[in-house]
């Protein structure tokens, strides 16, 4: 008798996703709760005005969890820009390299 498997995930393949270390998580939060406040707003307000759900943004600010990017654009576009969402520069490849790169 044949049974139907469905095929493996890609993590089970070897591959992991990417989550932020939580310390990340709770700098975010962190800085997220600390505009909301300069900007006056309760977490019902801020919520209401970023179109998400009042317990996931409490999750967020507490780094319990990992928001999606889109509720984290959300919240900025509320708040104003937040420091923890812009990366600093990374080094440009080296191009003198570029012999050695694959696309495996």
């Amino acid at each position: 008798m044949l049974r139907y498997t469905t095929p493996p995930r890609p993590a089970e393949e070897g591959r992991t996703s990417v989550r932020p270390p939580k310390t990340a998580l709770i700098r975010i939060g962190r800085e997220i709760r600390d505009a909301r406040a300069r900007s006056g707003l309760s977490q019902a307000v801020l919520a209401e005005k970023a179109g998400i759900p009042h317990d996931v943004l409490s999750r967020v600010e507490r780094g319990e969890g990992q928001a999606p990017m889109s509720t984290l654009a959300a919240l900025a576009r509320v708040v104003g820009p937040i420091a923890s969402f812009v990366e600093e520069p990374s080094t440009p490849p080296d191009l003198a390299q570029a012999h050695l790169w694959t696309d495996a």
